[in-house]
């Protein structure tokens, strides 16, 4: 039998999605695999990022998934899920509105942040380590990841059909990082003048670009709740 993406509902595929965009619109981790692009060894190192980046999003997520399937065995799942979407809701607006207010506070600057530069003296093994552990632990996608997770455990899919779109979701969402990789490996001699002016345009325009993905999200993950709670009572 086939499993995929078709097998969630409109609605939960919808919510899927804008977590998939959350993700997938990270310019940190965007930023991360064009420099490493720019390096010695330089397709060695953006590979074993991105097989990092997709690691450790599926840890995460697998993590959660089990966590779900236990909780059927604690009390109704939705009701956790329902607590989690809400929670997450206001926590990811929370991230936002502190973001926003951060980047409002500090002077304008096209300058790479500080952390960003030992990137490009990375060993392969570092980057993986360093993808893997961003991907997992950065509160943000850390966050998006879990939420992500409720809402497929929301769509009501056996349990293989969890499993297969957890992969899918680490697949879609790992694609802006896969992207400049494969246009590096396509057209290597024009490449690198477009991914460094699209590494300036992410360093300047993060702060509007995360906290854009981390309102939306969150509106939808509060909209989910508040649909299941409305439909609860």
């Amino acid at each position: 039998m086939v499993l995929n993406l078709a097998m969630l509902q409109e609605q939960a595929l919808f919510e899927l999605l804008a977590a998939i965009l959350a993700i997938a619109l990270n310019p940190p981790a965007v930023v991360a695999v064009i420099l490493m692009l720019s390096s010695s060894h330089a397709e060695r190192k953006a590979l074993s990022f991105l097989a990092g980046w997709m690691v450790g999003l599926f840890l995460v997520g697998a993590i959660a998934l089990f966590a779900g399937e236990l909780s059927g065995n604690w009390g109704p799942p939705e009701r956790l899920t329902l607590i989690i979407q809400l929670v997450l809701g206001v926590v990811l607006i929370g991230f936002a509105v502190k973001k926003w207010r951060d980047h409002r506070a500090a002077a304008p600057s096209e300058e790479m942040p500080g952390w960003m530069r030992p990137i490009v003296g990375f060993s392969t093994a570092q980057a993986f380590g360093v993808a893997a552990a961003f991907a997992a632990f950065n509160p943000k996608t850390l966050a998006i990841n879990v939420a992500s997770v409720t809402l497929i455990v929301d769509a009501g899919l056996p349990v293989v059909g969890e499993w297969v779109a957890l992969v899918l979701f680490v697949v879609m969402s790992s694609t802006t990082v896969a992207a400049p990789i494969l246009y590096h490996f396509v057209a290597p001699r024009n490449s690198q003048a477009v991914l460094e002016s699209l590494k300036n345009w992410l360093i300047v325009n993060n702060a509007t670009v995360t906290a854009a993905m981390l309102v939306f999200l969150g509106g939808v993950l509060l909209w989910a709740g508040g649909k299941t709670l409305i439909g609860g009572t």
